[in-house]
């Protein structure tokens, strides 16, 4: 139970403070955006690891609602959910259409999209950016 607990406050409440110490100062300006960082295994799970799952599930369902409750504020609250990411540069990963784990590059490129000026339509997504892991089976070459 420990590990469980330490890991949700960590991810869940530092989340959730994060955004509960910024979101007044937004308010205040009638503008901003937030783009939290979650993971894939937060949309379908990952076994062994329900507690990092389930943090992440919350991180996605807090960013949802948060966007709902300050759209009208000129905020947007979305998030990315990175895949396997390389440390260095992209190597082979076969669990990826893509045929390669990502690149920390490719990670916050989607992060400055989200929290580009250009993005001021978009609010309450999670945005996966795995190479197609979440697809479905890919042990098949086409």
């Amino acid at each position: 139970y420990a590990e469980w607990k330490r890991l949700l406050d960590i991810d869940i409440d530092g989340v959730f403070h994060f955004c509960q110490a910024i979101l007044p100062h937004m308010i205040e300006r009638g503008y901003g955006r937030i783009v939290n960082l979650t993971s894939i295994a937060g949309e379908c799970g990952l076994p062994g690891y329900a507690d990092y799952s389930t943090a992440k599930a919350g991180i996605i369902t807090l960013t949802k609602t948060l966007a709902m409750e300050n759209a009208k504020k000129g905020i947007t609250v979305n998030c990315v959910s990175p895949g396997m990411v390389a440390v260095g540069e992209p190597v082979p990963e076969p669990g990826t259409w893509i045929g390669r784990k990502g690149g920390a590059d490719e990670m916050a490129r989607g992060i400055v999209f989200l929290a580009a000026d250009e993005s001021s339509f978009i609010t309450g997504v999670d945005l996966p950016v795995e190479g197609g892991r979440a697809l479905g089976p890919h042990n098949c070459d086409m």
